[in-house]
């Protein structure tokens, strides 16, 4: 059962566009959300990927194959052992929003 997509108290939406999200060997439409809070991938109102800004280890831009093999560039988005890739429009444009947003928020992000 996927978890609802809903704001939480406090919480504003900063980015959101259309990707996908790598799961196992298959990639997923959806959407990316960027909120002063967390990173959040969505398929309608069913959440799929969900993470909580402070709990990220590293977000970095890596190239790499997508559908069709075609090489795009994608977040690489490690947290907790765990690597998740996003392939997204503008993915350098998002890599820098997250860091902003660290800073904005004073949250103890990658690097801290």
């Amino acid at each position: 059962m996927f978890q609802k997509l809903r704001p939480l108290e406090n919480e504003e939406l900063i980015l959101r566009d259309q990707g996908l999200l790598e799961q196992v060997v298959s990639w997923r439409p959806g959407y990316l959300h960027l909120t002063t809070r967390r990173l959040i991938f969505a398929q309608g109102e069913n959440v799929t990927f969900e993470r909580y800004l402070e709990n990220l280890d590293t977000v970095d831009i890596v190239e790499r194959k997508c559908i069709l093999s075609k090489i795009v560039p994608q977040l690489r988005i490690a947290s907790n052992g765990r690597v998740n890739y996003i392939a997204i429009r503008k993915a350098d444009n998002w890599h820098a929003k997250i860091y902003e947003t660290f800073i904005e928020f004073d949250l103890n992000g990658p690097g801290k």
